[in-house]
C-alpha cells in the first residue's frame, strides 16, 4: 500500500515539473509582452524626450494610463490561459 502511495506522489511529481517545462514557453512571452512596452517608453524617453513629454500631457494623460493598465490586463490574461489544472 505504502509503495502505490510513493510511485502515485512521484507521478504526480513528476507530471506538475513535465506540465511546467511545457508552459514556460508561455510563461516567458508574457513576460515580454508585459516588460516590452515599457521598454520602448524608457527607449524613446532617452531618444527624444520632447516628443514623449507630449503623450503625458495632463489633457491626455488617460492613454498611458490605460496602456498601463491594458498590459497588466493582458499579462493577467496570458498566464490565466497558461495555468493548466493537473
Amino acid at each position: 500500500m505504502l509503495e502505490a502511495v510513493t510511485d502515485t506522489i512521484r507521478d504526480r511529481v513528476r507530471l506538475f515539473a513535465e506540465v511546467r517545462v511545457l508552459t514556460a514557453q508561455q510563461r516567458f512571452g508574457s513576460y515580454i509582452l508585459t516588460f516590452m512596452p515599457f521598454a520602448m517608453l524608457g527607449a524613446m524617453f532617452f531618444i527624444n524626450p520632447t516628443y514623449m513629454m507630449r503623450l503625458f500631457d495632463p489633457t491626455i494623460i488617460c492613454i498611458p494610463i490605460g496602456a498601463a493598465i491594458m498590459v497588466v490586463f493582458g499579462n493577467i490574461l496570458v498566464r490565466r490561459l497558461a495555468k493548466i489544472e493537473v
